[in-house]
């Protein structure tokens, strides 16, 4: 029985020397990755090389994007200096815009390590981007592709990390939100998907009055079938479009006088009856929109509730009012048309939002610099695509 006790006292005192130890070592890695880190969030390390390839890299697109908006950017202290409006500078905006990315790309880190893990597909898929950099960009070699990053401030390895980095932030969304956002579609989101429905969609009715001719149902074989006008037709069309114009510029159109038209002119049933949904996001709305009405999708996008439009097409002329949101009709499977890819265009917006109340809670440490971006050069030959 001593023997026993005294076999177990060893026991407990060795295991918890292993405890305490194992606590210790992990303490001070802790220490040490905070110390070396420019930014931490929740257990996630931003490291000043990693932070240089993510900045270097984001500059690029910063500079595209600008570029693409008919903003011709260079990078010189001349430009960064200029006018951006709203009282700051085009570098002011780099600053802020290059910091609040770096958090984004942490806790997009961090959401993905709370709701899943690499698999070995997803460590494969990164490899292979990294090793695809390396061989086209910089010859195979990591030496000259340490060269080509110094002029950046990183170097292969701070490049690895950041690969990481960047993969698991843009899986974050998906590991979330399902594929096209088939998790949005359960329920669990849904004051968010009301948020982005409200914010990203327009109702509107729509009067079209052709001036060319007419679609009536064949009573042999039950399809549309278009006629033209005849002269007469064609004249009442025209009186129409010009009484409705003058209603509305006198403003004394009204929705019961709007319908009596709509039903005069119909187009489908579920579209007079319900309206047409437009979101600048939405395949429908593009669709439409190819087909020789951007304007009415782009009208009806901007308009305020309650306004009248006009609107002229090849076939005629579209008047639009602007109505209320029926709530949640991306629910209803009666416009299920309008609404096909809801979920998945939902979920970048919800995504971010979640991101956006985190962003304040990262740790920026004093040794980042936010001015080191307007004078670093923006990384265009090593950059990663994970496609």
């Amino acid at each position: 029985m001593e023997n026993s006790k005294k076999v177990f006292r060893i026991f407990t005192a060795v295991f918890l020397g292993l405890v305490l130890l194992t606590g210790l070592v992990l303490g001070t890695i802790a220490i040490i990755r905070n110390i070396r880190a420019v930014m931490v969030y929740k257990g996630v390390y931003l490291y000043r090389g990693e932070a240089n390839y993510l900045s270097a890299t984001y500059k690029k697109d910063f500079m595209s994007t600008l570029a693409k908006s008919g903003i011709k950017c260079t990078d010189d202290d001349e430009f960064w200096q200029s006018d951006a409006g709203g009282g700051k500078t085009y570098g002011q905006v780099l600053q802020e815009n290059t910091e609040k990315y770096l958090k984004s790309v942490l806790i997009g880190n961090y959401l993905f390590d709370r709701n899943s893990r690499l698999t070995k597909d997803d460590k494969d898929a990164i490899k292979k981007s990294i090793e695809e950099v390396l061989a086209y960009r910089a010859d195979g070699n990591k030496s000259r592709f340490n060269e080509i990053g110094a002029t950046m401030g990183f170097d292969f390895r701070d490049f690895k990390r950041a690969a990481k980095l960047l993969y698991k932030a843009e899986k974050a969304q998906q590991v979330i939100f399902g594929y096209d956002g088939a998790s949005l579609s359960s329920g669990n989101f849904m004051s968010e998907c009301d948020e982005y429905f409200v914010n990203n969609y327009s109702c509107v009715s729509l009067l079209i009055i052709r001036t060319d001719g007419k679609y009536v149902t064949d009573s042999d074989t039950g399809r549309p079938d278009f006629k033209e006008y005849t002269d007469e037709e064609r004249a009442e069309a025209l009186k129409d479009i010009a009484d409705v114009r003058t209603y509305i510029n006198n403003g004394q159109i009204n929705t019961d006088a709007f319908n009596w038209y709509v039903e005069k002119y119909p187009t489908d049933p579920v579209n007079d009856a319900y309206g047409y949904y437009f979101s600048a996001y939405s395949a429908y709305s593009k669709n439409f929109a190819s087909q020789g009405a951007r304007n009415v999708v782009q009208s009806a996008i901007s308009m305020d509730i309650g306004e009248y439009a006009e609107c002229e097409l090849d076939i005629g002329t579209c008047f639009i009012y602007k109505r209320e949101l029926e709530p949640r009709a991306y629910a209803n499977t009666a416009l299920s048309r309008f609404f096909e890819d809801f979920y998945s265009t939902a979920t970048p917006y919800v995504y971010q939002k979640s991101v956006d109340t985190y962003l304040p809670y990262v740790k920026v440490k004093k040794k980042y610099d936010p001015s080191a971006v307007i004078y670093q050069k923006f990384n265009y030959e090593l950059t990663i695509s994970f496609n």
